[in-house]
């Protein structure tokens, strides 16, 4: 059984960055600063919790952090905040299967998390067959 305790949202714009036999990249909105009175700011700390099922059903999870990069710009301008997203790398997956990513933004220092993201459909790259003359 699964269940949600948190109400805050769950994160926005889910999408794929990279896709192999074996891999999948994920990327998402994660609105996560840290910034000191002056403006200046520097990569968060939030935790996230990535989880994914293929044909078998169960759920695997894997947690994630991240936040903002600013680019050695000091201080960050206030358009690089709005564009940044957090990632995450899911390896050792099957080749051409099928699989559903979701993503949650969790409490620092708790196991709890909030509400999962919209499901991702991914399928992995077929391994190529060799042909031979």
């Amino acid at each position: 059984m699964i269940a949600n305790t948190a109400d805050w949202a769950p994160p926005t714009g889910l999408r794929t960055t990279l896709v192999s036999f074996s891999k999948i990249q994920v990327a998402w909105d994660g609105p996560d600063a840290a910034c000191d009175w002056a403006g200046n700011c520097w990569p968060g700390t939030l935790p996230y919790s990535v989880r994914w099922t293929g044909l078998g059903g169960s759920w695997h999870t894997l947690s994630a952090s991240g936040g903002w990069s600013c680019l050695l710009i000091v201080p960050c301008s206030g358009y690089a905040l709005q564009s940044v997203g957090l990632a995450a790398q899911l390896s050792g997956l099957a080749p051409d299967a099928l699989f559903w990513i979701e993503v949650s933004e969790c409490a620092p220092g708790a196991a709890q998390c909030g509400r999962w993201s919209d499901p991702l459909k991914v399928s992995t790259l077929p391994l190529p067959t060799p042909v031979f003359p």
